[in-house]
């Protein structure tokens, strides 16, 4: 079975909490429906055949509520590889604004920036029934530190629509390009048909590229010093794609502002 989160939009607090449907006839009803969690908070669970049903999928489900514009951290420790889908939409089978995947039975941490609202968090398992535990919590931008991209498996880095947040291109970060290149990577979601407006602002010489979630190069815009650059883009195919975020010359570091619309 699978876990992952939903988030679901309202204001407040920052909360999650369980709720949903279950479908197996043959499993006693394990769906638990708001159960509510904040920020800083743990949350324990094990994934059950008699948990909420969504799509194809089953699992435990949150709400999560954000006062303002955050970060949020998912520090997680699962016995089977989980999902974390978050949506801004009531309705279970609409996509998500985010969805972070780990390896079979890790631990890793992966990152949401977030609009403020109220957001549903479906936890789904990849591969089977296990055990989870999950700390959500706020970190300050620049944040994360390190090297976290769609290749890492200790964890992903998720921007949703509607966001603005600041970054920092350090010696930690991840090298491409021959190792000689550091760069951040963000998730985006992306629906088709709908115009999706990117904005970078750097202290240094960078590239913007948007890549398909295979790994295809889509576009691109490179400035040879620090200013902005703004990548337009319709999409034909909805789901997930990566936006990176890559610093020149090679071994340039600095910061950046980075705008979703």
């Amino acid at each position: 079975m699978r876990l992952g989160f939903r988030l679901t939009a309202v204001s407040g607090l920052a909360l999650l909490a369980m709720a949903g449907t279950c479908d197996d006839p043959t499993a006693p009803d394990t769906c638990v429906a708001a159960q509510a969690m904040t920020l800083g908070t743990a949350v324990s669970g094990e994934t059950a055949a008699g948990d909420c049903q969504f799509n194809d999928d089953q699992g435990d489900e949150y709400t999560l509520s954000l006062t303002a514009q955050t970060t949020v951290k998912f520090a997680v420790t699962s016995a089977k590889g989980i999902k974390i889908r978050i949506r801004n939409a009531s309705t279970k089978d609409s996509l998500g604004t985010v969805v972070i995947d780990s390896p079979s039975g890790a631990s890793f941490s992966s990152y949401a920036v977030l609009p403020a609202g109220t957001y549903t968090v479906d936890i789904e398992d990849t591969e089977d029934f296990g055990s989870y535990s999950i700390l959500p919590t706020a970190v300050t931008p620049p944040n994360p530190a390190g090297c976290v991209a769609p290749t890492v498996t200790s964890g992903h880095m998720a921007a949703a629509i509607g966001i603005t947040v600041d970054g920092a291109i350090t010696t930690t970060d991840c090298l491409g390009s021959n190792n000689q290149y550091y760069s951040d990577s963000y998730d985006v979601y992306l629906t088709a048909g709908q115009v999706r407006k990117f904005t970078v602002t750097t202290s240094m010489g960078s590239s913007m590229e948007l890549h398909a979630d295979a790994g295809a190069l889509i576009t691109f815009k490179a400035l040879n010093t620090a200013g902005t650059s703004i990548i337009t883009y319709t999409p034909t195919t909805t789901g997930r794609y990566h936006l990176g975020i890559i610093a020149s010359p090679a071994l340039a570091t600095g910061t950046y502002t980075l705008k979703v619309e």
